[in-house]
């Protein structure tokens, strides 16, 4: 998300440029240029936009389908057990009383602490320089305010569908973020500040060819990696309390950086 995070999985998704999934035949840089180049190239395709996205979901469906395992199984044992209820009982008193500041904090943690963290300690990243926190904390501050977005979004969903978790309403939300939240908010949103950051922060750059031309050139690939993904989560997401959805996304989006870095490492370590 950069779905209703994000940031489908958002900047790790993404990748710095500004495609879902990089891997050792499409890095995140060979994938960009290589699109801009066959934009202008070619004629444009809807197949050849969405092609990264669905190689990504291909080789790094294991991964998908164990985190979206363990997002089900929180789901089963917060409503079987009085205890854990009462643990998240906290979280969401927490995240009521601190608001809009809870929210930016904990999608900063979720996209630019905890998968820096795991960084360092696979060795993707040598050593914390000026350079390393510049780019941590911006990536904190895209999902910082996705998180903000999200939270936004979320209470606007409990208002217009109710806050009972039932079917329906399950099912209503999960539809709405997929297919209108997703790729017409976030998505766009987090793809664009990180291609601004990208073009040092000049939007007239990143727009050159026309919003459509960057629509259908940079957000369409991160579509399929998103629906395959967020899914899934957010039928487990809608589930719970209106006021523990926010923190199980960013879990969510934080466990998949975790796995992704895990991935990456383990690809560009290999002979």
């Amino acid at each position: 998300m950069l779905s209703s995070p994000l940031i489908p999985l958002q900047i790790l998704l993404f990748g710095e440029g500004g495609s879902p999934f990089p891997t050792a035949k499409h890095p995140p840089e060979v994938i960009m240029v290589s699109t801009l180049q066959s934009g202008s190239a070619s004629q444009w395709s809807f197949k050849k936009a969405i092609a990264p996205g669905l190689e990504g979901v291909e080789l790094y469906w294991p991964s998908l389908l164990f985190i979206q395992a363990v997002a089900l199984a929180i789901v089963i044992v917060y409503y079987q057990s009085f205890a854990i209820q009462s643990s998240f009982a906290g979280i969401a008193s927490a995240k009521v009383r601190y608001g809009l500041p809870f929210a930016f904090a904990i999608g900063f943690a979720a996209g630019g602490v905890i998968p820096e963290i795991a960084k360092l300690l696979t060795g993707k990243v040598n050593r914390a320089n000026s350079a390393w926190i510049a780019h941590s904390s911006f990536n904190g501050f895209v999902y910082g305010v996705i998180g903000i977005l999200v939270d936004i979004f979320y209470r606007l969903q409990a208002d217009l569908f109710g806050a009972t978790p039932n079917l329906t309403v399950v099912l209503l939300k999960t539809t709405v973020d997929m297919l209108v939240f997703s790729p017409l908010l976030s998505i766009p949103l987090a793809t664009f500040l990180l291609a601004w950051r990208r073009h040092k922060f000049k939007s007239g750059l990143v727009f050159q060819a026309g919003f459509s031309n960057f629509y259908k050139q940079e957000v369409l690939a991160g579509l399929i990696p998103c629906w395959a993904f967020w899914t899934p989560v957010l039928l487990c997401t809608y589930s719970l309390p209106v006021n523990l959805q926010l923190v199980f996304a960013m879990l969510a989006e934080a466990a998949w950086s975790i796995v992704f870095v895990f991935i990456n490492s383990q690809s560009t370590s290999a002979p």
